[in-house]
């Protein structure tokens, strides 16, 4: 059986966060709604969703912020920014923090589900294994998660993001 993708979509207006909720499971897809930063960002976390449709000005932490610390965390899900800001240094910013495409608001809602879809299979041709094994250790890269064959090995981004590196490098590679 195929698990669906799921998607997370932060949007604070509740209007526009129904009909992308609406337009998104009509293409098979799993919802997850936050309405602020902050919820987002523990979504992220709690739920690893397959791609983040993130909203700019957002309550209590902007998707500036947002992007910027899944990045620095070394979460790699894909993000799509969805904004009414439409400066070239607002589309600049987001890519330079991490974004994987940016897209204006108002939108088309075809070309907004073809860049969705874009982005989740190139996410899911990217190569990575799911888990990598060594040892009795079992490291599962889309979980970000280790696992001493019984147990969760608890890790914080920096400890994981090194052990993945270490584990993924072939054996002589240059640092």
């Amino acid at each position: 059986m195929t698990t669906k993708k799921k998607i997370l979509i932060v949007e604070d207006h509740v209007g526009l966060r129904r009909a992308l909720e609406i337009a998104i499971r009509k293409r098979g897809y799993q919802t997850i709604l936050a309405s602020d930063g902050e919820t987002g960002l523990q979504a992220v976390v709690e739920h690893r969703p397959d791609l983040v449709l993130l909203d700019i000005m957002l309550p209590r932490k902007s998707g500036f912020e947002v992007c910027q610390q899944l990045r620095r965390r070394n979460i790699a899900v894909p993000i799509l920014v969805l904004t009414a800001k439409n400066a070239d240094q607002d589309e600049l910013l987001s890519f330079q923090l991490g974004a994987d495409d940016f897209v204006r608001k108002p939108f088309n809602s075809e070309t907004l589900m073809a860049r969705i879809e874009a982005l989740l299979l190139r996410s899911s041709l990217h190569g990575e294994a799911p888990e990598i094994s060594f040892g009795s250790f079992i490291l599962n890269v889309r979980a970000r998660t280790l696992h001493d064959g019984v147990n969760r090995v608890p890790l914080t981004p920096r400890e994981y993001a090194l052990l993945e590196y270490l584990v993924t490098v072939p054996a002589g590679g240059a640092l």
